[in-house]
């Protein structure tokens, strides 16, 4: 191997990866990592971070316009956009979600769903970066 391969290799941090993945019956998807970790995902939080194209377009032009919202101006978990229909693994590194009004287009990679974590220990770790 050559010395700059090894450098690359010796900085390279795998990412953490779900040992565990269930959604509960609260509404929330529980995640245990492979680092020991836990994360508890609400579904109003998880639609919010849709990673799809159309999702990520949609926040960002409300984020350029402020009399534009992203997403509706009242959330109400009980709307079908916030019930799960489906969770399925996508290979070794995401899952797809099918939400109640058939939205189905967002691959959440597991970095997706781990920067979507908002405990007090992931929001510190954001802070800082």
């Amino acid at each position: 191997m050559s010395p700059a391969w090894e450098d690359c290799v010796a900085g390279h941090r795998e990412e953490p990866a779900p040992a565990e993945l269930r959604w509960e019956e609260d509404g929330t998807l529980f995640l245990e990592w492979s680092d020991g970790h836990q994360s508890r995902l609400g579904a109003v939080r998880l639609r919010a971070g849709c990673p799809c194209a159309g999702c990520r377009e949609e926040r960002a032009a409300a984020a350029h316009d402020p009399a534009r919202e992203a997403g509706p101006a009242t959330v109400d978990p009980s709307l079908s956009r916030y019930r799960l229909r489906k969770l399925e693994r996508v290979g070794r590194y995401a899952v797809s979600v099918d939400w109640g009004d058939g939205h189905n287009t967002g691959i959440y990679s597991w970095s997706v769903l781990r920067d979507l974590c908002d405990c007090f220990l992931c929001r510190m770790e954001r802070d800082e970066a």
